[in-house]
């Protein structure tokens, strides 16, 4: 028992000195979790690490989509050289909220906006209610910003509302998590 343990931090050590934060959040949840993965959109600086029971699920409108069966992870990338004089990521953020309040019914915001500084990132995060198709669902937005000269990333995640609740710590793991090359 304390040799595993031994290991294990000796491990984590190792890790934090060679920036592998994966292995990290694999090693302090629970044994059950699958290892993480890395998934990045192509053709951009951006990279989220994913618990490795979530599959992709392509789909044409989004840069990543993946999902574990109780909730679904929605990414969109962008280059700054991409944007329009005038233009910022969070317009793209704001665009992605109405979205949302156009294409949903009995659309309501859960959360307000929130601004976090994560891991050298600025994320901005909402979560609305609306229903789709007869079904409630929740619906939690996230900019993740690396600041001028770097890609960015609009997120959405999509799950009822009881997991939502009860996986929005992994959620916010998940947009800590992102690294820009």
């Amino acid at each position: 028992m304390y040799k595993k343990a031994l290991f294990l931090i000796i491990l984590m050590m190792f890790s934090c000195l060679f920036g592998c934060k994966p292995l990290l959040k694999v090693l302090i949840t629970d044994p059950e979790t699958p290892p993480s993965q890395v998934v990045e959109a192509e053709g951009y600086h951006i990279r989220f690490y994913l618990p490795g029971d979530w599959d992709e699920e392509p789909v044409e409108s989004w840069d990543l989509h993946y999902s574990n069966g109780d909730a679904w992870f929605n990414a969109f990338t962008y280059k700054y050289l991409d944007l329009a004089q005038d233009e910022t990521p969070l317009d793209f953020f704001e665009e992605l909220n109405g979205f949302i309040a156009q294409t949903r019914d009995h659309v309501q915001e859960v959360m307000d906006e929130e601004v976090e500084l994560l891991n050298n990132e600025f994320v901005t995060s909402k979560l609305f209610s609306g229903e789709k198709d007869g079904h409630k669902n929740w619906y939690y937005c996230a900019l993740v910003d690396f600041g001028k000269g770097k890609d960015f990333a609009v997120v959405m995640f999509t799950s009822t509302p009881s997991y939502m609740l009860r996986d929005m710590d992994m959620f916010n793991e998940i947009l800590s998590s992102a690294e820009s090359y």
